[in-house]
């Protein structure tokens, strides 16, 4: 069972701007908030679905952005109930490499540069409460 729960913020050419708490958003509130952020925008995206079962159902979905970079985080857990972040994977990064995403060093691989990715993980948790392990990791 899913219950979501969607907000956030960002600024946008030194302009703040807040994505307002929406329970059970509709796709088309989703997408028109996700359409609003650009390559010059940074800040916090996140979904949650409060019905999920502790230890084994994914219980949010969020999304860091800085200047059109995006680092999408689903915690999840694995079979025997542990944490576990799943990711995007963007296999134009260099290995072994480390980049700045809001002040927190990520591993390159995990920050892409496509925001439609993003975009169909955000719809996909909406509707689902899950994303695919062909999006994230």
């Amino acid at each position: 069972m899913i219950d979501i729960k969607f907000e956030g913020y960002y600024v946008d050419s030194g302009v703040s701007k807040k994505i307002r708490i929406v329970d059970k958003p509709s796709e088309e509130y989703v997408l028109t908030n996700l359409n609003e952020l650009n390559d010059k925008c940074s800040g916090t995206v996140v979904m949650e679905n409060m019905l999920a079962k502790e230890d084994v159902e994914p219980l949010n979905l969020t999304l860091y952005l800085e200047n059109g970079r995006y680092l999408l985080m689903l915690l999840d857990y694995d079979e025997e109930g542990y944490v576990d972040i799943r990711t995007a994977y963007n296999p134009d990064a260099p290995k072994g490499e480390w980049t700045y995403i809001k002040g927190e060093l990520h591993c390159a691989t995990t920050v892409i540069n496509d925001l439609e990715i993003a975009k169909a993980c955000f719809l996909e948790f909406n509707a689902t409460g899950n994303v695919s392990q062909s999006l994230l990791d």
